[in-house]
């Protein structure tokens, strides 16, 4: 279980930021343009679509869902997106593609069914493997009453999250991203003779963020725009992909992505829910596939498995923080599926 807040800790996080932005400033001064700056404006339409399996709410307050075998839910999203890119080398053919040394950016602004949000990333390109960049985002959730769970923070005396008032409360999130991809299939096409697997490719993530929420204070427990339980603090988030950029169309690129995510040793964590297994290391596993309908259409289909906290007995999924975890199991509960159009 995490230890009573303490600096080291969170020296070791900021470190690693000052790090990332010594490099930035020794490098951009140094760089010379190769081409204007361009920027892009884009707006999408998103649905997203998941289908629930019964095991995500066997537990469930509303006695009628504990029933069902599966449910259908979908929720419109719109996002606005603004994309900077100066190179600092000569662009690929493909204008899609990034160049080998660039500075790029994005600011993004999105409206759902859950509540109002806005981010932006600012980074280098290094070379055409290498990314590293900072960002931060600023989200609130609307308020459907006091126990909805989409904005609030936990009540132990009611054993149920209370509800916050839009605008009244934010979440918030920092974080820096090192991104590095990989030609895995290189030796396996020069063995095989077979151009096919120079699609075959390895992309790994690590990106530490700080979370926080103005509804709740250090150490306690609360949700913000469909994140589940969560504690402010600094968190280690890091990932590793296998993928193969298919050659036909519709499907783009098939992959399976392994997933960790862990808070940095020291985060304060409110001795109540010492037990619970809130807080413990998150394993995801997601098979995921890509597909493109020309220019304006795509979707994006995701199938993740995750390792959850294991509870004895028959209890509420609100009692959940208040329990005491024993043993972890992986969990099949959605299937997400996620239609976007570009205007």
């Amino acid at each position: 279980m995490m230890r009573a807040f303490g600096g080291k800790a969170r020296f070791g996080g900021l470190r690693w930021l000052r790090v990332l932005l010594l490099n930035f400033c020794l490098l951009v001064p140094f760089a010379q343009p190769s081409q204007a700056m361009e920027v892009e404006s884009e707006s999408q339409l998103i649905v997203a679509g998941a289908l629930l399996f019964n095991s995500a709410f066997q537990h469930s307050k509303t006695k009628w869902l504990r029933d069902w075998p599966c449910f259908l839910v979908a929720m419109p999203m719109v996002m606005q997106k603004w994309k900077f890119l100066q190179p600092f080398s000569e662009k690929p053919e493909d204008s899609k593609r990034m160049p080998a040394f660039a500075a790029f950016g994005e600011g993004m602004a999105q409206a759902s069914l859950l509540g109002l949000g806005a981010g932006s990333e600012w980074g280098l390109q290094l070379t055409p493997l290498l990314k590293l960049s900072l960002g931060g985002a600023l989200d609130t959730g609307f308020y459907y009453g006091r126990t909805s769970g989409v904005m609030g923070h936990y009540s132990p005396s009611e054993s149920d999250y209370e509800g916050d008032y839009t605008f009244v409360h934010w979440g918030y999130r920092g974080f820096a991203k090192a991104q590095l991809a990989l030609p895995v299939g290189l030796p396996f096409a020069l063995l095989f003779q077979n151009d096919a697997f120079y699609r075959l490719f390895v992309a790994a993530e690590y990106a530490p963020h700080y979370l926080g929420y103005t509804g709740a204070k250090e150490g306690e427990l609360w949700r913000n725009m469909g994140n589940g339980d969560s504690f402010e603090g600094w968190q280690h988030v890091m990932s590793a992909m296998l993928g193969f950029a298919a050659p036909f169309d519709p499907v783009k690129m098939v992959g399976v992505q392994v997933k960790r995510e862990s808070y940095f040793e020291g985060t304060r964590i409110d001795p109540i829910y010492a037990k619970s297994g809130i807080g413990d290391v998150e394993w995801t596993v997601t098979m995921m596939a890509v597909l493109g309908f020309g220019e304006r259409h795509s979707l994006m289909m995701m199938v993740p498995v995750k390792r959850y906290a294991h509870y004895d007995g028959d209890y509420l999924e609100n009692e959940k923080p208040l329990l005491e975890r024993h043993g972890h199991r992986w969990q099949l509960k959605v299937a997400l599926l996620l239609y976007g159009y570009k205007f």
